[in-house]
């Protein structure tokens, strides 16, 4: 089963039973968060670029998070405590979704280590390799809704120190493996929102739409796998 296929599938089913402006309102939070990270940072370290760009991407994390608290797009948000006491992180809820926002740091390409996200991360499959630092945390806390429900990463890349510090680069969309090596999809949120315009229906029912695709999702990554193997 070709990795095209697999992702084809996966946008259908996102696009049958989501919304546009589930996604569309994700890039007004994460710019205001950015936009308040950056005026914080700036009015609190006033001489030093070095302590800026620490203090910037602290907050922009802790900003990103209180903003998906907000979403009223029809997203259900709720706030999940992670093993560190005193840290917890967003979670953003719909029939078929379960989704989390985190933020791409532009000096080493690897997101920071959160033992909290293998509950939201298992789901699926695996990210990209500058993803699986991320992913690959064991939680402590009891995997829920595994597998219920098609989990999404949203990732927002951080500007390199030459461009403007209060907008996000990009904001991609994927869906991981549930083996944390991989990805079965990849895609810019704003193609992700515009492809609702041109989605086709799917035959089945809404009850069996998702068992169909998690078992795609799962032989593609086995054949994925056995094709490692075999190399």
């Amino acid at each position: 089963m070709s990795q095209a296929s697999t992702e084809s599938k996966i946008t259908q089913f996102i696009h049958q039973y989501s919304k546009p402006e589930l996604f569309e309102e994700i890039p007004l939070l994460v710019s205001k968060a950015f936009k308040e990270a950056d005026v914080d940072c700036r009015a609190r370290i006033l001489n030093c670029s070095t302590r800026q760009n620490r203090k910037r991407s602290q907050d922009r994390y802790f900003y990103t998070q209180e903003a998906l608290c907000s979403a009223a797009s029809g997203w259900k948000p709720s706030t999940q405590l992670t093993d560190n006491k005193g840290e917890s992180y967003t979670q953003l809820e719909t029939k078929n979704l379960l989704a989390t926002l985190h933020v791409l740091p532009w000096f080493d390409g690897k997101i920071r280590r959160a033992k909290s996200r293998d509950k939201n991360a298992a789901l699926n499959e695996g990210i990209a390799e500058q993803l699986e630092l991320l992913l690959e945390e064991e939680s402590k806390s009891k995997k829920q809704k595994a597998f219920e429900k098609l989990n999404i990463l949203i990732v927002a890349v951080a500007p390199q120190p030459d461009q403007q510090q209060d907008e996000p680069a990009q904001i991609q969309v994927y869906v991981p493996h549930e083996s944390n090596k991989g990805y079965h999809l990849k895609i810019n949120i704003d193609d992700l929102i515009a492809g609702f315009a041109t989605a086709q229906p799917i035959t089945e029912t809404e009850d069996q739409a998702w068992p169909k695709l998690r078992k795609q999702m799962r032989k593609s990554e086995e054949e994925g796998s056995q094709g490692e193997q075999n190399e």
